[in-house]
């Protein structure tokens, strides 16, 4: 990617952060020669260095492993961009040319954003959760706003042709098209620039690839093949059940975290938060049975009275006291007079009774609830990890925790061998396998190099109310250098072996729909992909209404999903109409409905596969000749 197109990536993040973490953090010159990471909930910017060049202050000129142990959560600088200010942003953006990355990158965003909704609107009832709701639901609105920009301006971009494409797609190995500037790499890195005229890029690439050597028909019908992906389906024959869903050989590397739990971070977010709420707690009631806090806070209590007591105010009540006791005014002022020089008992008492007053009234009131609380939340804060880690040992918060891994695995009666084949990943992807508090089973899951945007795998192993193992699709990003068909791989084999290890169904929230999907071909497709793999969902528990009309005006007698897509001319209506499928559930028992859509699905994908073959392989035969 040039530095122009990182350029715009780098001032589209700049304006998220800007609305997200304030305009004093966003303010900075973007530079490019630096990495935006997230660090505890902050995005800082790493430069070659390695430490923070961009982020809060209190973090900037430390590497990420100088950083306090205990550095608040996503707190950078937090100030939400004004209304006004938000509208001027995307106006701007109106006068620039969106890439299909950009929206990419934006849609990954809300993404992320609707998961942490998703998780708080279970979580218990707070102050700060609904505080954190309000952000996202406004973060949300913002990228929003930024997504349908963005998808505007690449609705006006030239689709490419079908030729295009398919020359694209089959480029020989060692030949790259990079999207982002439309220009194509030869192995020799010799450069074309595509234009905006499909007729003029179709004979670009021709020339390029007759210069080079290369057939472009044969090219192209190699982009056909590569278009149609799947290409472990070349290896698969139907079983003895006459089934093309079958588990793989590969092996995935498994890391399980097992061990005794000797670090804050392992311990999970929801069980962490329950930590430092007790904390907290504990440090409220230690501040308040503190005596020596307590005679600090009377020395402070006293010098507010010392800064406050008035002296003719006080002789004034004094000299009112005698004339109560029957004295006249002028025999009380002489009485006070003789009693003030002598600084009597009586006088020293009256004063020290009103300081005692004070003082009490003082440290019972809000001033006094103001102080503990500020010392209490210092004494929580500056607990670090290590002590938080002692306090959740001490109390009992990780007896459930050590070790729990193994023991629900087992009660799934799933070995770590099992966990190896189940996705049909080899051993380039390293699974780490760990408790999942939500829903009591085992999260497995794998990020790409640690950083999720390059490929995720998310899957939630438990059981569920009825006593059935279940297993939750959480999120599945594909590698970025993945074939067309790998989603298809992974799915088809991970189906094979949950039956083999007796899982009843899979659930998933599949995103996207067919309204953005026609805006955008990039768009999330979950709803229409998982459906075609056999995911299926009640019409009335769809959450868009919208769809749900569509679907009572032309399909009136369709009760679920699979209901459309198996019907004629259904799946096509599905890809341009559906969506509001966050309840989809895939049925693993033997003759399902579920089964049976994936096994037609996978038979047309490898007719059309040994249908390319053909091609190519017939075209050779005539230029034999």
């Amino acid at each position: 990617m040039n530095r122009i197109v990182e350029g715009k990536l780098d001032r589209r993040r700049k304006a998220v952060f800007e609305f997200l973490f304030g305009t004093e953090f966003a303010a900075k010159e973007t530079k490019t020669d630096c990495n935006w990471r997230t660090i505890r909930g902050t995005p800082v910017c790493i430069g070659g260095s390695g430490k923070i060049e961009r982020g809060p202050k209190t973090m900037q000129g430390k590497r990420p492993d100088e950083l306090p142990r205990r550095l608040p959560a996503g707190k950078g600088e937090r100030a939400a961009l004004p209304v006004e200010g938000r509208t001027r942003l995307v106006d701007s953006f109106r006068q620039e040319e969106w890439l299909d990355a950009d929206v990419d990158e934006l849609q990954t965003q809300l993404g992320m954003i609707d998961s942490e909704m998703l998780k708080l609107q279970d979580a218990e009832p707070s102050r700060e959760r609904d505080e954190r709701m309000k952000e996202l639901q406004e973060a949300s609105d913002y990228v929003a706003e930024l997504e349908s920009v963005a998808l505007e301006r690449v609705a006006r971009s030239p689709v490419a042709s079908e030729q295009q494409k398919r020359l694209i797609a089959g480029l020989p190995e060692g030949w790259e098209y990079r999207r982002d500037d439309n220009q194509i790499f030869d192995e020799d890195g010799n450069v074309y620039y595509l234009t905006d005229d499909e007729r003029d890029d179709v004979r670009t690439i021709e020339e390029a690839l007759r210069n080079a050597g290369h057939d472009p028909n044969r090219v192209a019908l190699e982009g056909d093949l590569k278009r149609v992906g799947a290409s472990f389906l070349d290896d698969i024959e139907p079983d003895e059940r006459g089934s093309l869903i079958q588990e793989g050989t590969e092996r995935a590397y498994v890391q399980i975290e097992d061990e005794q739990i000797d670090e804050w971070d392992k311990i999970p977010f929801s069980v962490q938060r329950e930590i430092e709420e007790q904390i907290a707690v504990d440090a409220a009631e230690q501040v308040r049975n503190d005596s020596d806090f307590y005679e600090e806070l009377q020395s402070k209590a006293q010098d507010e009275f010392e800064a406050e007591f008035d002296e003719q105010e006080f002789q004034q009540e004094l000299i009112e006291m005698q004339v109560a006791q029957g004295k006249s005014r002028e025999e009380a002022e002489a009485f006070l007079y003789e009693a003030w020089l002598e600084e009597s008992d009586w006088i020293v008492s009256e004063r020290n009774d009103r300081q005692e007053k004070f003082v009490q009234d003082l440290i019972n009131g809000s001033w006094g609830d103001e102080q503990f609380e500020r010392e209490a939340r210092w004494r929580a804060e500056n607990f670090d990890e290590d002590d938080s880690l002692q306090f959740a040992r001490d109390n009992g918060y990780l007896d459930d925790l050590d070790g729990t891994t193994s023991a629900r695995m087992e009660e799934l009666n799933l070995s770590q061998d099992d966990l190896a084949t189940m996705f049909g990943l080899d051993d380039t992807f390293e699974l780490t396998v760990k408790p999942d508090e939500d829903t009591k089973g085992i999260q497995v899951a794998w990020a790409a190099g640690g950083n999720w945007k390059n490929g995720l795998i998310d899957r939630k192993i438990y059981t569920d109310d009825d006593g059935e193992i279940v297993v939750k699709h959480d999120y599945f990003w594909a590698p970025k250098n993945a074939e067309s068909g790998f989603g298809l791989q992974v799915f088809s084999r991970s189906v094979a072996a949950y039956r083999g290890n007796g899982f009843a169904k899979i659930k998933t929230h599949a995103a996207g729909s067919g309204l953005s999907l026609q805006q955008n071909p990039k768009a999330m497709n979950g709803f229409y992909t998982w459906a075609m793999f056999g995911f299926d969902q009640d019409v009335s528990t769809l959450s868009d209404d919208n769809v749900k009309d569509a679907i009572s005006s032309d399909w009136p007698e369709a009760e679920t999903v699979l209901d459309i897509i198996q019907a004629e001319g259904g799946a096509e209506w599905w890809r341009r109409n559906g969506g509001g499928t966050e309840e989809m559930e895939f049925d693993l028992s033997t003759g399902s409905r579920s089964m049976k859509q994936l096994e037609s699905y996978m038979s047309q994908r490898k007719q059309r596969r040994e249908q390319a073959i053909g091609k190519i392989e017939q075209y050779e035969r005539r230029k034999r000749k």
